[in-house]
């Protein structure tokens, strides 16, 4: 398997929408394929029987372990600044840390740890302050 379809599959592993699934299983049609062009006469009809199941997927040859699939996933999305600089740290050894940064701006994430920066409201931020009430007096950098 090639190194970039390696990381193409994990970041689908990392991807909001695959976070909830069972890491060997995934959800296929029976009748439908994911390249097929529907039109009037094509798509199935409501008596059409149209089953869906779920099939196990193919073993990879060469796994790659990454921080964020490892430990707490809750580390990645925390509140306290402290463990968003920890999960930050972890990230600094990962081997798909770039891919996993420009995939995270691509996708516009919200918030979270992501290749290794902060994401607040969709942008990338040096430090999260912790929660309470702002400073009175500004800070000049």
């Amino acid at each position: 398997m090639a190194q970039s379809e390696t990381v193409a599959s994990i970041f689908r592993l990392l991807s909001h929408r695959h976070r909830f699934r069972r890491k060997n299983e995934t959800n296929r049609c029976n009748k439908l394929k994911e390249n097929d062009v529907f039109t009037a006469e094509s798509w199935p009809s409501a008596t059409t029987d149209v089953t869906c199941r779920t099939v196990a997927r193919p073993t990879r040859t060469r796994e790659v372990t990454v921080p964020c699939r490892v430990g707490d996933p809750d580390l990645w999305f925390a509140e306290s600044p402290v463990q968003l600089e920890e999960a930050k740290a972890l990230c600094a050894s990962c081997p798909i840390r770039k891919g996993c940064l420009n995939a995270a701006i691509d996708r516009r994430e919200p918030w979270g740890v992501w290749g290794g920066e902060i994401f607040d409201q969709g942008v990338v931020i040096a430090r999260k302050r912790p929660r309470g009430r702002p400073r009175k007096i500004a800070v000049s950098a």
